[in-house]
């Protein structure tokens, strides 16, 4: 046994590099809430048969088929949990390990194979989509085996040459099937394929693509219809990358477990073997391949994102990512193996799993918006405040997002509905501006003396907590989590309420001068007033009203503080100009955020004083010293009146998109 290992030491240790990776996967993934994306994922699946399926819920999304045929198919023998739904994922996860090796192998040597390997099995990007039942890892696996299978055709076609042809044009059908990414750089790949086409090879090149255009005949149609109702974007809720340069920063932060420290050790690695053995090996074209394979993904999509539609996230970039981290150790030699590089390796795969699992945080942090936890604070709150006494309210994409843990915990409970207009799965969805009149009625019609409200998994407006404050100023309960959150408000505190944390505060009554609110001071009127004796008239003659000013770092202390304005209005009619401005400008006055809140989604009954909520968390913050203005426009120019304009800085949700705060 001992001489077997000795003489395969490659092979063992990259059997121990897959269990391990396969360890960290299994680990918690039937302790996960199941994520908002895998929720709708199985509720795609209420269909009669699988044709319902392919009609229902494959043609009029936006990716391809096999994920969602696969989870049909693998929920129908296994059911409903959380582990058994993510089991083929997983698997793709480890098996990804194995492919990562041997491309890297291939192309390179065995070493850096081994190396590559290890990365792909402790780095958190991987490991993250290998851990929920998404398309993610599958298409991970076919890019990567597709990858393999042409280098083989292309480079290395005999011998097998026929079964070598059959595994690349499987590989690559099946990339195609999964993500329109993967299928993306597979495509990438084939054209690379063209500059080495010769007459030894064009046989073997014609063949692949006459195999693989049959394999994908059947899906042709229904790509065409997404192309048609789409472009492949992601149905309306993804914004495009910001266009400040920090995009490609960050996701190259996050391939390395959002480590600077990780990613400048991966960098020493390149920089160092590039030095050392660069006039030895030299640059092949399978460093090309490496650097062309990772930026290409990112341009186009940053690209198609930027001039039509928003499809650009990381998660999608993760097709691509492997060849970054291949060109990272394409520069070590290969030298007969011995025990220190086996110790530097075992050394490499230790640190790289503690800096996953202790300096990171991995298994201690969400990386996904929560169902379960969500429905486990309602479940408290009702038995803990009695659910007869409470309004229930929550804002999710579909009903079914907490119906499904409902349903497991045995559960019934009823949250009020918003008439939003849209199907009845989706009564509970809130879109914030105009919708949130609906949510100021649930407020002002319930007489219950405790108000809860959750959401998960989307964006819910941040305007609704300070609404509710206001009827029910009491915090109770309240839980902070990945990209979800609950509360529970009450009249009356019968117990220690929580205190938001306030950074900042300023108000704006129009009878006393404040050096925090500046501009032309006539149109302060005494003709009526909500408070004392003083408003604010804007008039055809009074566009603007007095603006607040300040440096972002004076008012703020990171990225995830939360800005909440308001203002009082009053009017002889409503108008849709009439708007309060939140603005972001640079050092250099130029305006690069600008966010409006219209009257009219408040107003309902003009000639009476009317409360206008407008909160931002800023995504883009350029620099703590650019200047946060604040300001009524008028424009419409009609005769109207505000009072009480107030600004209050609160500290937010941490980890609400489980990143780092970012300071000022």
């Amino acid at each position: 046994m001992r001489k077997y290992i000795q003489d395969h030491q490659e092979e063992f240790l990259l059997l121990c590099i897959m269990l391990v990776g396969a360890i960290l996967r299994f680990y918690n993934s039937g302790g996960l809430s199941l994520t908002g994306d895998e929720v709708s994922s199985l509720l795609k699946l209420r269909v009669e048969d699988f044709s319902e399926l392919i009609r229902k819920s494959v043609s009029g999304d936006f990716h391809p088929a096999l994920f969602q045929s696969l989870l049909y198919y693998w929920v129908g023998l296994f059911g409903i949990s959380e582990g058994l739904i993510r089991i083929p994922f997983i698997v793709a996860g480890v098996l990804s390990i194995l492919f990562a090796y041997l491309v890297a192998s291939s192309w390179f040597n065995k070493t850096a194979g081994l190396f590559v390997a290890a990365s792909i099995a402790f780095l958190i990007f991987p490991l993250t989509h290998s851990q929920i039942a998404r398309p993610y890892s599958l298409g991970l696996l076919f890019s990567l085996m597709s990858v393999w299978s042409w280098t083989l055709v292309l480079f290395k076609p005999k011998p097998y040459r026929a079964w070598k042809i059959l595994a690349y044009c499987l590989a690559t059908a099946m990339s195609m099937y999964t993500h329109y990414f993967s299928f993306f750089l597979v495509m990438v790949v084939a054209a690379t394929g063209l500059f080495y086409l010769n007459k030894d090879n064009y046989k073997n090149i014609l063949i692949c693509a006459v195999i693989t255009f049959v394999l994908f005949l059947p899906h042709f149609n229904i790509s065409l219809a997404h192309v048609t109702i789409g472009g492949f974007r992601e149905g309306g809720w993804l914004g495009p990358p910001n266009s400040g340069g920090n995009w490609f920063w960050a996701y190259l932060l996050n391939c390395f477990n959002g480590s600077l420290i990780v990613l400048l050790i991966y960098f020493a690695i390149f920089f160092y073997f590039l030095k050392r053995n660069y006039n030895k090996i030299g640059v092949s074209k399978f460093h090309v391949f490496s650097l062309l394979w990772f930026l290409t993904p990112f341009v186009v999509g940053y690209t198609y994102s930027i001039l039509r539609f928003p499809v650009l996230q990381q998660s999608v970039l993760l097709f691509s990512f492997p060849y970054l981290v291949i060109l990272m150790f394409s520069f070590i030699e290969d030298k007969p193996w011995n025990k220190m590089k086996t110790v530097l390796l075992a050394t490499f795969l230790g640190l790289g799993v503690f800096s996953t699992v202790v300096a990171e945080k991995f298994y201690q942090t969400q990386h996904f918006g929560v169902l379960k936890e969500v429905v486990q604070d309602v479940i408290r709150y009702v038995d803990k405040y009695g659910e007869e006494n409470i309004t229930k309210t929550t804002n999710v994409g579909f009903a079914y997002f907490l119906g499904y843990y409902l349903d497991k915990y045995n559960r019934q409970i009823e949250f009020e509905e918003y008439d939003n207009g849209e199907a009845e799965e989706e009564r509970y969805v809130n879109q914030g501006r105009d919708q949130l009149r609906l949510f100021s009625n649930i407020i002002n019609e319930s007489d219950k003396p405790y108000f809860l409200y959750c959401w998960s998994s989307k964006y819910s407006p941040l305007e609704i907590p300070e609404m509710i404050a206001d009827k029910y100023p009491y915090l109770l309960e309240r839980s902070h989590y990945f990209n979800s959150e609950s509360y529970l408000f009450g009249q009356n505190s019968n117990s220690t309420p929580i205190k938001p944390e306030v950074i900042y505060s300023s108000q704006c009554d129009f009878d006393q001068e404040s050096q925090d609110w500046q501009g032309d001071p006539s149109a302060i009127s005494e003709e009526i007033a909500r408070s004392q004796s003083s408003s604010f008239k804007l008039s055809e003659n009074t566009e603007f009203s007095l603006t607040f000013s300040s440096k972002i770092k004076d008012i703020m202390d990171n990225d995830e503080n939360v800005l909440h304005t308001s203002v009082w209005g009053y009017m002889d009619q409503k108008s849709d100009e009439a708007i309060l401005v939140i603005t972001l400008e640079d050092e250099d006055g130029e305006v690069y955020v600008w966010r409006g809140m219209n009257f009219s989604y408040f107003i309902d009954e003009p000639k009476t004083w009317t409360k206008i909520y407008h909160s931002w968390r800023f995504d883009h913050i350029q620099s703590g010293d650019d200047l946060v203005k604040i300001y009524v426009w008028n424009g419409d120019k009609n005769t109207f009146y505000i009072d009480d304009l107030s600004i209050k800085v609160t500290a937010g949700n941490p980890i609400i998109y489980g990143r780092k705060q970012r300071s000022l």
